[in-house]
C-alpha cells in the first residue's frame, strides 16, 4: 500500500487524539461519503497502521494509530489510551474540535488536544487540563466538556485555573447535567470568561455534516 497525503494527515490527526470514530475521519479528511472514507480506513487498518476496536455498546468502533504507524512517520506521541468510562467523552471532545474548527476556520496548528498538552508537560505534571486548546486573533481558549457530574469544589478549582490561564473558557454542556451547568453559571459572576455551550449545538454540527 502506498500512503497519500492525506493517508498520512489521517494518521496524524487520530495520534492527537486518544481516539477518532469514522465519521471524524470523514470530516478530518474531506471525504464525500461514508463509503469512501470505510473503504480507506479499511486499508489502513488492514496495513496494521490504525486499530479499530469497539469499547462501548452503542458507540462505533474506535480508531487508534498502531507503533508501526508511530514509527513510519515519526509521531512524537504516545498511542492513545481509552477508557470505558471515558469513551463517550473522548468522542465527544472530537465532535466538539471539528465544531470549533469549522466555526473559526482554524489550521491545525491552532489546536492543542489534552493528550498533546499532557505529552509537552511531561508525565510529572497530573494536574488538570482543559480537554483542548484553541488559538485565534492572538488569544489562547480553552474548551471543556462536561458529561458528568464533578465535585463542586474541584469544578471551581478548574475553573480558576482555566480563568488565570485563558482568555476564554468555553463549557460544553448538555441539557441533563444541570447541577453542573448552574454551577457554572454561578461561578461565572466570580471569573468572568466563562462561555456555556449546550451540547445540542455540537451534535446537530455532527448530524449536520
Amino acid at each position: 500500500m502506498i500512503l497519500t497525503e492525506r493517508d498520512e494527515a489521517i494518521i496524524r490527526e487520530i495520534a492527537r487524539w486518544r481516539g477518532v470514530l469514522g465519521h471524524h475521519v470523514k470530516a478530518i479528511g474531506g471525504f464525500t461519503g461514508t463509503r469512501a472514507t470505510d473503504r480507506r480506513l479499511k486499508k489502513l487498518v488492514d496495513e496494521k497502521l490504525l486499530t479499530r476496536k469497539k469499547y462501548v455498546y452503542g458507540l462505533a468502533g474506535i480508531y487508534q494509530v498502531t507503533r508501526k504507524a508511530q514509527k513510519l512517520l515519526g509521531l512524537d506521541t504516545y498511542l492513545g489510551t481509552i477508557r470505558l468510562d471515558q469513551a463517550v467523552h473522548d468522542m465527544a471532545v472530537v465532535d466538539t474540535y471539528l465544531y470549533f474548527r469549522h466555526k473559526y476556520n482554524l489550521a491545525e496548528t491552532d489546536v492543542i488536544s489534552e493528550k498533546e498538552l499532557r505529552h509537552e508537560q511531561g508525565f510529572i505534571t497530573r494536574g488538570h487540563a482543559p480537554d483542548l486548546l484553541f488559538k485565534q486573533k492572538g488569544e489562547l481558549h480553552c474548551v471543556e466538556v462536561e458529561l458528568s457530574q464533578k465535585a463542586k469544589g474541584r469544578l471551581e478549582k478548574n475553573v480558576a485555573d482555566n480563568y488565570i490561564k485563558y482568555a476564554t473558557q468555553i463549557w460544553i454542556i448538555p441539557k441533563n447535567n444541570k447541577r453542573v451547568k448552574l454551577w457554572i453559571e454561578e461561578f461565572a459572576t466570580r471569573y468572568p470568561n466563562i462561555e456555556i455551550i449546550d451540547k445540542g449545538v455540537i451534535d446537530e454540527f455532527r448530524n449536520d455534516n
